[in-house]
Parts: C-alpha cells; sequence; structure tokens
C-alpha cells in the first residue's frame, strides 16, 4: 500500500514545505494506492484566531462503520468536525457519493447530499437535502473549461438549482464564477448568453437538477 501527501492553499494552488509553515489555513489531501482517502481543511479564524479542522473522509463501505470512523476522526478539543462520503457509484468515468456531516462531539447533524466527481477528480456535482425528510434543497452543478490543471481557475460556470418553498420547482441561476464575461465580479448570468457562448445545446447534463451521474463520458 503506498500512501502520497499534498498540501494546497484555499485556492488548490500546490503548497511548498517553506509555504506550508507560513500559513493556518491549507488542506492536507492524502491519497492511498493513488485513490484520494482523506481531505483535511485546516482554517483560522481571523478574528478569534481559533483553528478549526474538517475532514472528508471517502469510506471503505464493506469494513468500515460510520459512527465508529466518525467518533475517531471528530474532536471536541481540536474544533474537529468530518464528513463521511460512503455508498460509492460509478458511471462513464463518474463517480457518486452519498455524504453526512458529523460536529465535533462525533454525532450526525443537519443535512445530508451527494456529490459527484469525474475521472480527474473534480467535483462536478453537489446536493443538499434533509436526512430525515429527503427533500432536495439545492443542487449545485460546475462547468469547466479543461484549459488549466488548478480546479478553482478552470471552472466556467456554475448551475444552481434552488428548490421554491412555496411551488415545489427547482429554479435555475447560473453564475460566472471566475469573471471570464465580467471582468469586476462575478455575475449571474442567463442561459441564452451560455447557448451564444456554444455550451449549452450539445450539454444536457447541465439543464436540470437530474440526472446526477451524467449519461455520457462528455459533458
Amino acid at each position: 500500500m503506498s500512501t502520497e501527501i499534498k498540501y494546497t492553499d484555499t485556492y488548490n494552488k500546490i503548497l511548498t514545505a517553506q509555504q506550508l509553515l507560513q500559513t493556518d489555513n491549507f488542506t492536507k489531501h492524502i491519497y492511498v494506492n493513488g485513490i484520494l482517502k482523506i481531505r483535511e481543511r485546516n482554517y483560522t479564524l481571523p478574528r478569534s484566531n481559533k483553528k478549526f479542522k474538517r475532514i472528508t473522509y471517502f469510506m471503505d463501505d464493506a469494513t468500515e462503520d460510520q459512527n465508529t470512523v466518525a467518533s475517531q476522526l471528530c474532536s471536541i478539543e481540536e474544533n474537529t468536525s468530518c464528513i463521511l462520503r460512503y455508498n460509492r457509484q460509478t458511471s462513464n468515468g463518474f463517480t457518486l457519493w452519498d455524504g453526512q456531516f458529523y460536529d465535533v462531539d462525533g454525532l450526525p447533524k443537519g443535512n445530508g447530499g451527494q456529490v459527484v466527481y469525474n475521472d480527474m477528480g473534480r467535483n462536478i456535482y453537489s446536493s443538499v437535502f434533509d436526512q430525515e425528510t429527503v427533500p432536495l434543497r439545492s443542487v449545485t452543478k460546475t462547468m469547466y473549461a479543461n484549459e488549466t490543471d488548478n480546479d478553482w481557475e478552470d471552472i466556467l460556470f456554475i448551475f444552481h438549482f434552488i428548490r421554491d418553498i412555496d411551488t415545489g420547482e427547482m429554479e435555475l441561476s447560473i453564475s460566472d464564477f471566475n469573471n471570464r464575461y465580467y471582468w469586476l465580479m462575478p455575475q449571474d448570468v442567463d442561459v441564452d448568453f451560455v447557448q451564444d457562448e456554444g455550451y449549452w445545446d450539445n450539454l444536457q447534463y447541465y439543464h436540470s437538477h437530474l440526472p446526477i451521474l451524467p449519461d455520457t463520458e462528455n459533458i
């Protein structure tokens, strides 16, 4: 079994050993046999100087128990909470995980959700719902330009689907995340804008909050 560890900053850029010594805000990525097993985000609140740790742990459902793992990872003393990713499913080169947040006391809290990663490990889908009543609250789908290796910088559009509390319908908004078209600040754009740029007609995956896993390899 081989283990690889790398550190990145807030914008997912690799940190050198020297840079790591100069910051309290970083993410530690642990890969086992080339597959991401643990993502550990460390950050400090500027006013209180209080340190926090949020761990995302990708489970082996056959050998690991959720409550046991959560109790081992979470810590009140170290302000450490965790998100457990479980129930792994794959299709067309994409991987879907269910998830549940556990607070510092090691107990499940709040909303569950799902995420989908592509074959580069990039998050293309995330959702939030209530674990008890299971209504879907929101979905985010991320489109990449495929122009750079940095995930953050390569985001082209983010498609937000939010459930209207009155109608129950999922309402769509689209953001120009990296200011590619609006240099001053991120702006919402509409379907016509995305279509005019040539990113809409052939990219059915982003037209709706469904499907969760893409039907084809190319999205």
